[in-house]
């Protein structure tokens, strides 16, 4: 049977901010630090809000620690997320293209996998000095 023409359609993002846990605010297109270490945000809800910050051009490459996190925990609470994605799930390109972008614009065969991927945010966070 022939596969009928279909459209692409991308999956989408969606931010989930809450005043107590931060996030990126549709209404005012803000980002407030993420305050996840207690686990109430999952990985697609930190990967959607960090997708929609770096789209709305909100993150500078030497910052994005202190502009998404409330602090080290949290970042690390993400990286650990991200590490272990693709154990169960897969990283959407909206979400690689916003990783990529806080890495600088990172396109190298390693940074493919989530744990890659995480490995690379921490070495650039490390080298800039943002942590």
């Amino acid at each position: 049977m022939k596969i009928k023409a279909y459209e692409f359609i991308p999956a989408g993002v969606h931010a989930s901010f809450d005043p107590e846990t931060g996030g990126f605010n549709p209404e005012t297109k803000k980002m407030v630090p993420m305050s996840i270490n207690d686990g109430e945000l999952g990985g697609a809800e930190i990967f959607d809000n960090i997708t929609l910050a770096a789209e709305a051009g909100l993150l500078d490459t030497d910052k994005w620690v202190k502009q998404l996190f409330a602090d080290l925990e949290d970042f690390e609470y993400f990286l650990n997320e991200l590490a272990q994605y693709n154990d169960s799930y897969t990283i959407f390109d909206r979400w690689w293209h916003a990783f990529s972008q806080l890495a600088c614009g990172k396109d190298t065969p390693g940074f493919s996998t989530s744990k890659e991927i995480a490995d690379g945010l921490y070495k650039h966070a490390s080298e800039t000095g943002q942590i």
